[in-house]
């Protein structure tokens, strides 16, 4: 066992850092995606310089370690909010819907009844009572109105 375990050279450590790679198509989430990466470079830096075979394990487990909890920080303080995180989980329905205006509109906020549900809405040019307006988007719980 101790001879096959020495005989692991570049190819071998190119090799399983592609098979990594291919993993990661399975959507696991980035692990794969880095151990393939800790993998390559180990199989690069044979290219280079030959070390021994408890060398590489040790330096494929400190980069797979590295690279890992570098992504995992990242992906975890640096993660984007999603439209659905607002109180109006029904917003992003009404998104391109066209409705009739009653009343007189300023520039900015105001209330408007969709259904049975009062909502408060924005626009940045005034829109005249009876005009047909279109919501473009929601930001946070008030729907973006502009006149179509």
């Amino acid at each position: 066992m101790a001879e096959l375990v020495e005989q692991i050279n570049f190819i071998h450590w190119l090799s399983l850092g592609l098979v990594l790679l291919t993993l990661e198509l399975i959507n696991t989430g980035g692990y794969f995606l880095w151990l393939g990466f800790s993998a390559l470079s180990i199989g690069i830096l044979l290219c280079i310089h030959d070390v021994s075979w408890d060398i590489q394990w040790q330096a494929f487990a400190g980069f797979s370690i590295l690279t890992c909890w570098l992504w995992l920080r990242n992906n975890l303080y640096h993660r984007p909010v999603k439209k659905s995180d607002f109180p109006h989980p029904y917003a992003e329905q009404l998104i391109g819907r066209t409705f009739r205006l009653d009343e007189i509109v300023l520039e900015g906020d105001f209330s408007m009844q969709i259904g049975q549900v009062n909502w408060l809405a924005t626009t940045k040019t005034p829109i005249i009572a009876g005009s047909i307006v279109t919501i473009s988007d929601y930001d946070g719980f008030r729907l973006v109105v502009r006149k179509k």
